[in-house]
């Protein structure tokens, strides 16, 4: 789907809440985020930075990667922290799969 068609279907859905799992990197689709087909938009797991965007609300993070002390002047969502890490991964999982 293109951009709208993709923002239009989102909204015509009633989600309320929309979870950007890639952030700035490749493969993302911020672009639909632009448009805000939620009403709540939140920055989790791909991108571990503010995507310094009016449009996403919420970032969910951890200390470590989003220290305290720098979110006044560096992040542009309310920030959700986790309190060990905000990234779930199994690395030995993904790689069973590569050498099975």
């Amino acid at each position: 789907m293109n951009v709208a068609e993709l923002a239009t279907f989102i909204n015509s859905k009633n989600i309320n809440i929309l979870f950007n799992l890639n952030g700035w990197t490749q493969g993302e689709r911020t672009d639909v985020f632009c448009l805000r087909p939620a009403p709540l938009q939140v920055q989790f797991m791909g991108f571990c930075s503010s995507m310094g965007a009016d449009y996403i609300n919420y970032l969910v993070t951890d200390a470590i990667a989003s220290p305290q002390e720098t979110l006044d002047r560096l992040y542009s969502e309310k920030v959700i922290y986790m309190p060990h890490s905000y990234f779930a991964n199994d690395y030995k999982q993904s790689c069973k799969y590569v050498f099975d």
